[in-house]
């Protein structure tokens, strides 16, 4: 039986091993944290539970691919889904929209607030459908595709959006209430193709939440993952990956323990891997994503709070512009607010978790990685933005006055927990006239070393984790079959020089 090394134990990590070890494989998955899951994770204070991960996942429509996986995976359990009623909704002036999984909604209340811009949405509209049939989650029930004739006719519409970023696409329109909705869940930097294949994928009734929050999605995945026979090392941060003559042999953890194996899984971010933990230069268009100029990594600051139940006025996730001061404050132009009702046990009875969410770039993302260096700095500038997202909360909504902070986490928190440079929780932001495209999960100089994380196409998230750590299985049936024919060749060969000698 071959023996494999997963190093990391995320939602890719996680995939990766139970696919390995329904495939026959021996696995051990190498963690540095006391759990596996990665950022699909949660915490709990003060009598709360605290959801980190999953704002809403793509792969809950059941004619989908990523469904299956979700089964397979344990990420998802027959009929643990949440499906709210809508995915966000934006607020401006009084005036609210949201995005309603009925698409036929969404579109009548974006006509109802600006007949200005009827034609205009009536057409992006058709696109949004166009998209649902080209993922094949079209139609009345969600399970429609498009034909060939329909691809040729219809996909050409959908080139608009590949060059354009949100904001750009945002100015189309003439209400402000609507431009507002269409950059608050993406930012304007976005490509608007994401934007697009975000609104096709919730209207198509393909993004939900998993019952029980990120936790136990992560519990139920490294349930199944022992359950297959796989090994969980934990506490075992890696800090070399052993190479000789272009193959690896083994990792060396930073307590000094050696693992052998015979072929290695690397599931965190490239950024700490090429040059530091393996001997090999970082595959060039990996290169291009971290360096590009329509390419761009982020993270967040977020809090959590304390709230009556009874006195939330809206449900689900809502986003609001801040002012000048708090921008400036808070580090971010729109403040992302989430409440947890539809999870009772989050909370005492009466009360619920009130979550905020700042997007920040990268250059304020690396303030607080530095920060965290001076203990003293950095919990003041948790204080700060703290206070500040609390003011902006109860400014919105006095009669929130009574919330109580339960935690803060940053850029810093991200960086220290999963080791990603800049504390991203996604992999690359992208704007107009950039197409993504999957980098290879292989490694040139290195036969049994493979790449399989989010980071391996933009822009990331949970489905493309676990997309890449299935992937990665291929990579080894691929790798060890050549070693067999190899290892056959060189025995026939063997044979025959000693039964003919020169």
């Amino acid at each position: 039986m071959k023996k494999v090394v997963i190093i990391g134990g995320g939602v890719s990590g996680l995939t990766a091993g139970i696919y390995a070890q329904k495939k026959g494989y021996e696995t051990v998955i190498v963690e540095k944290h006391k759990i596996a899951g990665g950022q699909l994770t949660g915490w709990n204070r003060g009598g709360y539970h605290i959801d980190n991960c999953i704002h809403w996942l793509t792969g809950t429509n059941k004619n989908t691919a990523d469904y299956k996986t979700w089964l397979e995976t344990g990420m998802l359990e027959e009929g643990g889904i949440y499906q709210s009623e809508s995915l966000f909704t934006y607020e401006k002036n009084g005036k609210r929209l949201s995005l309603y999984h009925d698409i036929v909604r969404l579109q009548k209340e974006m006509i109802a607030l600006s007949l200005k811009d009827e034609k205009r949405i009536n057409e992006f509209i058709s696109d949004v459908k166009t998209v649902q049939r080209l993922i094949g989650i079209g139609g009345e029930n969600h399970d429609e595709g498009l034909s060939p004739f329909s691809k040729i006719k219809r996909v050409p519409r959908l080139l608009k959006y590949i060059e354009t970023s949100v904001g750009e696409l945002a100015k189309n329109f003439d209400n402000e209430v609507i431009r507002g909705f269409l950059c608050s869940l993406t930012t304007e930097y976005f490509s608007s193709i994401a934007l697009l294949v975000t609104f096709a994928t919730y209207t198509g009734l393909n993004g939900a939440l998993a019952v029980g929050g990120s936790l136990k999605a992560a519990e139920r995945m490294t349930e199944n993952y022992l359950r297959l026979g796989g090994r969980l090392l934990t506490g075992a941060a890696v800090k070399r990956i052993n190479t000789t003559k272009g193959v690896a042999l083994s990792v060396t953890t930073e307590k000094g323990e050696e693992i052998f194996a015979d072929a290695f899984i690397v599931t965190v971010d490239p950024k700490i891997v090429f040059g530091k933990i393996l001997d090999a230069n970082m595959p060039d268009y990996l290169k291009r994503l971290y360096d590009g100029k329509k390419t761009a990594r982020f993270s967040a600051v977020q809090c959590a709070f304390s709230c009556d139940e009874d006195k939330l006025t809206f449900k689900g996730d809502l986003i609001f512009d801040l002012n000048k001061e708090q921008s400036a404050n808070i580090g971010s132009k729109r403040l992302v607010l989430r409440e947890f009702t539809h999870e009772r046990s989050f909370a005492p009875a009466g009360k619920t978790v009130l979550q905020s969410m700042a997007i920040l770039n990268e250059s304020k993302s690396l303030e607080y990685i530095r920060a965290k260096n001076d203990p003293a700095r950095y919990a003041e500038m948790k204080r700060r933005v703290s206070s500040a997202v609390k003011s902006a909360i109860i400014e919105k909504f006095p009669n929130l006055c009574d919330i109580k902070l339960l935690d803060v986490w940053t850029p810093a928190t991200y960086k220290e927990f999963t080791g990603t440079e800049t504390g991203s929780f996604m992999s690359f932001a992208f704007t107009g006239g950039f197409i993504p495209k999957r980098a290879s999960g292989k490694i040139k100089g290195i036969k049994n070393v493979f790449l399989a994380s989010q980071w391996l196409k933009a822009p990331g998230g949970l489905p493309i984790a676990a997309a890449e750590g299935r992937l990665s299985v291929n990579y080894l049936d691929k790798y060890f079959s050549f070693q067999r024919k190899k290892y056959k060749k060189s025995k026939k060969a063997s044979a025959f020089s000693v039964k003919n000698p020169a």
